[in-house]
């Protein structure tokens, strides 16, 4: 067992103080005393040791990855750039062979198509759907068996200038305009959201499909906005006061008037930050009023930031001159694998105006003048200050290209005399060491983007669409590195670092986006802990 703690590389100081009476050495003791450990500590340790124990490289891949790598229990799927083209590229998990390669389409420009590949699982098998070249128009889409590579029968007579299919509830949509004929008077193109019907395997009208709607998402109030999974706030209304409500297991669970929560009113330009994880994490919210024409007011009077209790909107704390809309917000945790937040960060000011102004549009702007500014922890439970660390607002922490994934408990901060620090978000030290976590981490690395086609290229004169190419943004790699200088190293990250970064596999490979393509990570399965226990 001290092998295996060594072969990981320093450890959490708690784990290191857990290990001095568990595992071989606490069997002994306990051995000579007549007694033995129960099975729920062998368990507890064996989770303790693997989490500590190093992953290991199962394979790699050589693949210009332009999007992030999705996974089914079997199959890594990402587009990748071929010739001037996309490729949608089929690995499998375990061993990093190619199952299938196919030409896609970046396609019309679409924020719901996201970065990565919709999955959606019907009749016990997984599928995906992309953009795919087209004989006879700009492009079609294409439903196939992720495993296989296999598709349907999913195109449209005539298909046009589209973008990249989305999940939407049971099923796959997408957006553009298509392709239609009209009798011996040619061809009309017409701006349509289509679903793929699974019953008769074709793209058609979204609202002629059944099941394109997530019925198992939260309700929300009427003409609200939804802010996020669960939170809304309706529009505001000449006639009716505005609403924020709060949607849970197929009901709407509370509403509170926006003026009794916020202290202001609702307004179209207001601004709303706030944290809204799901039903087991806290509500916290805050929002900017804006002022008239002309209206000069005292930036520390504006905000305050507050937490709702989920279940009955009740106010259960709230923070004076505290706000969200800064960007050093967050949630913090003291505990360092998957731990409930203990400290919600905000900022605030010391001193400083906004001045509001509108232009011929109604649209609303402001200016700050002699802004003091500092950020705050707030105790999740109290809302009371346990740090404070006073900011320089005008001056920004130079960018860098590389950083640490998920690096949810160090931010770094311009301090007031021209430095920058990196601060504990959980104590409000400044610290030159990333300590409570372990040396290695995974860190994340800009790369250039790729040119890839958007739809199919044409004969000279067939059609025109502007802008063929688009410039597509290849997010970044993430690989092994040194947690304080950023730097890769060859030495591997433990299992407690993959959980930490989001990846809650319990062992076999997980694939994560490398520097060179796709890696396959192998963690190692507990009961080769259980046994050494």
């Amino acid at each position: 067992m001290e092998e295996r703690v060594e072969a990981a590389g320093r450890r959490r100081r708690w784990v290191r103080r857990a290990m001095t009476t568990t595992a071989a050495g606490a069997a002994a003791l306990l051995a000579l005393s007549g007694c033995g450990p129960s099975e729920e500590e062998l368990a507890a340790q064996a989770e303790e040791d693997q989490l500590a124990a190093p992953l290991e490289v199962a394979w790699e891949s050589d693949d210009e990855l332009i999007s992030y790598v999705e996974e089914t229990e079997d199959v890594a799927l990402a587009y990748v750039a071929g010739d001037g083209m996309m490729e949608l590229l089929a690995r499998d998990i375990e061993s990093g062979e190619e199952l299938w390669r196919k030409p896609a389409l970046f396609g019309n420009e679409n924020e719901r198509a996201g970065a990565g590949l919709p999955l959606v699982e019907h009749d016990g098998t997984q599928y995906t759907s992309y953009y795919a070249p087209s004989e006879d128009g700009p492009g079609h889409h294409e439903v196939v068996d992720v495993e296989t590579g296999e598709r349907l029968r999913s195109r449209l007579t005539q298909e046009t200038f589209a973008d990249r299919p989305y999940t939407c509830g049971e099923t796959f949509c997408a957006e553009g305009e298509w392709w239609y004929q009209d009798g011996d008077s040619g061809y009309f193109a017409e701006s349509q959201e289509i679903a793929f019907d699974w019953g008769s395997e074709r793209w058609t009208a979204r609202e002629q499909v059944d099941g394109t709607e997530d019925e198992d998402a939260p309700p929300v109030t009427e003409d609200a906005d939804r802010l996020g999974p669960h939170l809304s706030i309706s529009k505001p209304d000449e006639s009716e006061e505005s609403l924020i409500g709060y949607g849970a297991d197929g009901e709407i669970r509370w509403e509170r008037p926006y003026t009794e929560v916020l202290g202001h009113e609702n307004t179209e330009d207001r601004s709303v930050r706030y944290t809204d994880g799901g039903e087991d994490d806290p509500l916290i919210l805050s929002a900017w009023p804006y002022g008239g024409d002309g209206e000069k007011k005292e930036l520390g009077s504006l905000t305050s930031t507050l937490r709702l209790d989920v279940s009955t909107g009740e106010t259960l704390w709230k923070a004076e001159n505290a706000h969200l809309s800064c960007d050093y917000a967050a949630l913090s945790s003291d505990e360092l694998i998957d731990g409930d937040p203990t400290v919600a960060v905000a900022c605030g000011y010391d001193a400083g105006t906004r001045t509001f102004s509108q232009d011929d549009d109604g649209e609303t702007t402001w200016e700050d003048q002699d802004v003091d500014q500092y950020v705050v922890g707030l105790d999740i439970d109290t809302g009371e200050q346990v740090w404070r660390v006073d900011i320089d607002g005008d001056a920004e922490v130079e960018e860098s290209d590389t950083g640490i994934v998920n690096d949810a408990r160090y931010e770094e901060m311009p301090s007031r005399d021209g430095e920058t620090v990196t601060i504990d978000l959980v104590t409000g030290e400044s610290v030159t060491s990333r300590e409570a976590y372990e040396p290695t981490a995974f860190c994340w690395k800009d790369r250039d983007s790729s040119e890839v086609r958007r739809y199919t290229e044409r004969a000279e004169g067939t059609w025109s669409t502007g802008d063929d190419l688009a410039d597509v943004e290849r997010y970044g790699s993430r690989f092994p590195c040194d947690r304080d200088e950023r730097t890769a190293v060859d030495e591997m990250p433990t299992v407690a670092e993959l959980r930490r970064i989001g990846y809650e596999e319990e062992s076999g490979v997980v694939v994560v986006r490398g520097r060179d393509g796709m890696v396959g990570y192998e963690i190692p399965a507990l009961e080769e802990f259980r046994e050494d226990a």
